[in-house]
């Protein structure tokens, strides 16, 4: 529905918005269900990365690929960084919702800065250098900067550590925690343990990988 631009009994609501004045009531959005509604919330889904930047980044690095000027040259209230025409006062820039970002979980088509941040961890990989599976993958990760992951041995020993997992790469099984398997070597084939541990703001995710060196 869009706006009339007039407000009939100057209670605030434009009159398309107006049950009083023949409109049809809109309750905004709130995602997160923290009173705030999407539109005045910075985050609105509550996963601590905040809406300029996931509404922003079609490459899923956490990073906004357009930043904002500060600047409204045509008073649409659109920055004139994602303003196409700044002469000209139109403040969906000729877009809808489905023109944004839907990386996290492209399955739904809820967009990113509407969809809380999950990761999903593989839980068998098989290092023989086949081209196929060669690594373990944490989708996701990289929404998380101050993540940390480890993985232990059957006995608790720690063979793997980083806080800068590289999820493109993956992990190819090689300990780089000094112990009875050395370090630099492609762990054997068994179960291990992981945790990771996401930051402050997130619960650690714990649960077991496998690793099958197939011949």
């Amino acid at each position: 529905t869009l706006p009339t631009y007039n407000d009939g009994n100057s209670n605030g609501l434009d009159n398309a918005y107006d049950p009083n004045s023949g409109g049809t009531l809109i309750i905004p959005v709130d995602t997160d269900g923290d009173e705030i509604p999407d539109y005045l919330d910075l985050d609105s889904d509550n996963d601590d990365l905040i809406d300029s930047i996931e509404g922003w980044d079609y490459n899923a690095d956490a990073i906004p690929d357009t930043v904002p000027s500060n600047v409204d040259a045509d008073n649409d209230g659109l920055d004139d960084a994602y303003d196409t025409d700044t002469n000209y006062p139109e403040s969906t820039n000729g877009k809808d919702a489905y023109d944004y970002p839907n990386m996290q979980n492209p399955t739904t088509e809820e967009r990113d800065w509407r969809e809380s941040l999950e990761i999903i961890v593989y839980e068998v990989f098989t290092p023989n250098n086949d081209g196929k599976n060669d690594a373990w993958h944490i989708e996701g990760i990289g929404y998380f900067p101050n993540h940390n992951v480890s993985v232990y041995n059957r006995w608790g020993a720690l063979v793997y550590e980083t806080n800068n997992f590289d999820n493109v790469v993956g992990w190819s099984g090689v300990a780089n925690v000094n112990g009875r398997q050395g370090t630099n070597v492609i762990l054997p084939t068994g179960t291990y343990f992981y945790i990771i541990k996401l930051g402050p703001s997130y619960e650690d995710r714990m649960g077991y990988i496998h690793i099958i060196k197939e011949d």
